[in-house]
């Protein structure tokens, strides 16, 4: 179970740990004050920014914008980013464990950044190992509602290697 394995560790930033993407996602929410509009800063973040709405607590929030340099990008495909309004994540489990913390960070009002490793069922290559930081952050729209930003940045994304008719795995993310 995904839930069981996934790891969860806490970053905090600044830091000569924390990823460029994160430190500039955090300095962009300091200077917007979390208000995602039609500025060229929020333009230029919105290329890693993925853009999660929370409709009820019970349910996974769906996605309403996923930026092409954005893990969900790298990790399900540009193709699959930009048609995934109103979708949820392939891995339905995967998704479930990492969005857990989406209604605390609206709830304190405060970005909250981890290192995820976690297993993930993906829907082409099959069973995937994904590490990355992300940076969840309170935002809402200059028109109105409250929504969760997350930045991310890909540490690696290795597909299993004993997967039957699969001969070419992914390859660590060249950063």
């Amino acid at each position: 179970m995904t839930k069981d394995v996934i790891t969860l560790a806490p970053i905090i930033l600044p830091s000569d740990k924390a990823d460029i993407l994160l430190t500039q996602g955090l300095e962009w929410w300091q200077n917007s004050g979390g208000i995602i509009g039609r500025d060229q800063a929020t333009t230029r973040i919105l290329e890693n920014l993925q853009i999660s709405v929370i409709q009820r607590e019970d349910r996974i929030p769906p996605l309403i914008h996923a930026g092409n340099t954005s893990v969900t990008a790298q990790v399900f495909g540009h193709n699959w980013a930009e048609t995934c309004t109103g979708s949820t994540l392939p891995d339905a489990e995967f998704d479930l464990a990492v969005t857990e913390s989406y209604i605390k960070v609206l709830e304190d009002n405060k970005p909250v950044a981890h290192e995820v490793v976690a297993p993930l069922v993906h829907p082409v290559k099959g069973n995937c190992l994904v590490s990355y930081q992300r940076l969840l952050l309170p935002c809402r729209f200059k028109s109105g509602g409250n929504v969760i930003g997350s930045i991310t940045s890909l540490k690696s994304f290795y597909v299993e290697q004993d997967i039957p008719n699969h001969d070419a795995p992914s390859t660590p993310a060249n950063r």
